[in-house]
């Protein structure tokens, strides 16, 4: 197993053409920051995996150390063990922390899968702990307009980037020590917006070196 050796993990939580790349390179430029692309929200899978046996637990323990119980066992599974062991193997085979790392994470797009956002949230401020969540949102008719949307109808893109943004609004007032909202449309193109984030992350703001990586911002 991988040793330990970061603080605090970090993730970006969006949908995509926000700008998420532009702030996982943003976020990588901070001395210590490791944090990673995508990985198709595999930890989604990992969420409904340990809720699914907590609930097994809880419902079916009665009597299941009898060998002809229909749930034989449940009763002597640890949930808490076993969803330890499954954030273990994410972060070791997945988010592969490098030497020195201070912060790890990753950014993902695919949120506007997720049937019931904030437990989901909930889970991996949990588990990855401890943990902060930038909501990285953008302007709901910029998103529609992109490429990656294609030319059909944007009602369904407007309508998932403004319930989003609303939910990512929501949660931050809940956890508001945990969790910032950026807004893309007034950090890509002037740095010092970006000041107040690393207030928050308690980073130095070396607006240079931000200005380098706006510079050189990716297309896709």
């Amino acid at each position: 197993m991988m040793s330990e050796t970061f603080l605090h993990y970090l993730c970006i939580v969006t949908y995509g053409r926000s700008g998420s790349t532009l702030l996982q390179a943003i976020l990588n430029s901070i001395d210590g920051y490791c944090i990673r692309g995508e990985n198709n929200l595999a930890l989604l899978p990992l969420f409904w995996s340990s809720r699914r046996l907590t609930e097994a637990k809880a419902t079916y323990s009665v009597d299941s150390h009898r060998s002809n119980h229909p749930w034989y066992g449940i009763g002597d599974v640890d949930p808490e063990r076993y969803t330890r062991r499954l954030i273990e193997a994410f972060r070791d085979d997945v988010l592969r922390p490098p030497p020195g790392c201070r912060v790890v994470g990753f950014k993902e797009i695919r949120y506007f899968e997720v049937e019931d956002l904030a437990l989901f949230l909930n889970f991996i401020r949990t588990e990855l702990y401890p943990c902060k969540l930038i909501f990285n949102t953008r302007d709901a008719d910029a998103v529609a307009r992109s490429a990656w949307h294609g030319e059909g109808d944007p009602a369904p893109i407007l309508s998932m980037v403004r319930r989003l943004d609303q939910i990512f609004c929501a949660y931050r007032s809940e956890h508001p020590d945990d969790c910032f909202v950026l807004e893309y449309d007034a950090y890509k193109n002037d740095p010092m917006a970006l000041e107040p984030l690393f207030s928050f992350l308690g980073e130095p703001f070396d607006v240079q070196a931000i200005s380098n990586v706006l510079m050189h911002r990716l297309t896709h």
